[in-house]
């Protein structure tokens, strides 16, 4: 799990992040981000009941994208607030794809630190 300070946990930054943020969709995931004067990068996850009925999936597809996002949190430009919203593909595949498609997002947006 992300330490709290690299979280969203109010309703107002999420609300932020989703309104003012640029959008980048994915196969797995969609991502809104947009950046923030904290100089830290922040992750909120929204993963709603139209990906599984079951809490179990949810939960488990919540944690692989909280891993993989933690992984490459220090090769990301602080900054930035992320909004990454799952899709139902994301269900059943392992860390490792969920893993490269999020290195994959970074990459395409410019958002490696150099």
């Amino acid at each position: 799990m992300l330490p709290k300070i690299q979280r969203l946990r109010k309703a107002g930054d999420f609300k932020t992040a989703l309104k003012s943020g640029r959008f980048v969709r994915g196969e797995l995931m969609d991502i809104r981000f947009s950046a923030n004067d904290l100089g830290i990068c922040r992750f909120g996850f929204i993963i709603s009941a139209k990906v599984s009925k079951k809490a179990v999936l949810r939960n488990r597809a919540r944690r692989q994208i909280s891993q993989a996002a933690k992984a490459l949190i220090g090769y990301i430009r602080p900054g930035y607030d992320f909004v990454i919203i799952a899709k139902p593909k994301i269900i059943g595949k392992d860390s490792g794809e969920i893993n490269q498609k999020l290195n994959d997002f970074f990459k395409k947006t410019n958002l490696f630190s150099q």
